[in-house]
């Protein structure tokens, strides 16, 4: 029987400003209740860390202190092509049209810098796990593809699939001096093949890639259990792989998908999260953020 848990329809996530702050305010009125649950195990250090962040702060999706070292009011933008673009490591990095004021461009930006700080749960990579020189990146849910932007000059080939045409404008300016270095592919990452869904399995097959070592990043938004499904060859065949799997985006994948890459190397980023920008955010309100896998 299929696993109704596999289908991506079952979870929403807020996709618009008005969804965003009902989802705020919801949060608000719940963080009482998430203290409370938190105080029902004094003896996990880790939930008091965040009880005690609780405490003091006001609620937020990462409950720790290195959230408040990010300030906008550090971020400069400019304005190219129409478009508001920051300095990212010495490269430009554009972002889409919604951005249309400087406010916004740099609380983006800034949001994107903290996601990925050293101590943050939602953190892709360490030093010992980076996509390695010549090795072929694939970034299922790219975004403004800051992920393939960081690493685009030691990697052979950068594959970035994301569907937002938006995002795909912007991206084709971040990337005009790697345009022999990356492709674009504007499909959904699942496990079934048409015009508009692709699987992992049949992507490495169709781009020749079955000898190449992968540095897969998912990030995107739900359907990890699906893209799951759609890379069994990729995992029977044995290729070479690291693999940054978000998992905060529903409340069961973290256990679901530790159990079923248990024969492979994996940990979990430390901390948690409290995604509430999951419509049907409810107890338990603690998510791990991302699973790292290889296989090398």
């Amino acid at each position: 029987m299929e696993d109704q848990r596999l289908i991506h329809d079952n979870i929403r996530l807020a996709t618009n400003d008005l969804e965003f702050i009902w989802c705020e305010l919801k949060a608000r009125w719940i963080k009482k209740k998430i203290m409370k649950s938190l105080e029902e195990d004094p003896g996990d250090l880790e939930k008091k860390e965040i009880l005690t962040y609780l405490q003091q702060n006001p609620m937020t999706v990462f409950p720790y202190e290195f959230k408040n070292q990010y300030h906008m009011e550090g971020v400069s933008v400019a304005k190219e092509n129409n478009l508001y673009y920051v300095m990212h490591h010495g490269k430009k990095l554009f972002l889409k049209s919604k951005y249309q004021s400087a406010f916004r461009a740099k609380r983006y930006y800034s949001n994107l810098c903290m996601e990925q700080d050293v101590h943050s749960p939602h953190r892709y990579c360490t030093d010992s796990f980076v996509p390695e020189k010549d090795c072929i990146i694939v970034d299922v849910g790219g975004a403004e593809g800051i992920f393939s932007l960081e690493y685009i000059e030691q990697c052979k080939h950068a594959y970035i699939f994301e569907c937002d045409q938006d995002w795909i404008d912007a991206m084709k300016y971040t990337f005009a001096p790697y345009q022999d270095k990356i492709t674009i592919i504007p499909k959904f990452v699942s496990n079934i093949n048409n015009e508009q869904y692709i699987s992992l399995d049949e992507f490495v097959k169709e781009y020749h890639l079955e000898q190449e070592k992968l540095f897969i990043k998912v990030d995107a938004e739900g359907s990890e259990p699906l893209i799951y499904e759609g890379m069994k060859q990729i995992l029977e065949q044995n290729q070479k792989f690291c693999l940054a799997l978000c998992t905060y985006h529903c409340d069961w994948h973290h256990d679901y998908f530790t159990k079923e890459f248990a024969s492979y190397q994996v940990e979990t980023t430390p901390g948690y999260m409290l995604y509430y920008y999951d419509m049907n955010y409810a107890s338990p309100y603690l998510r791990r953020g991302v699973l790292r896998v290889r296989n090398d």
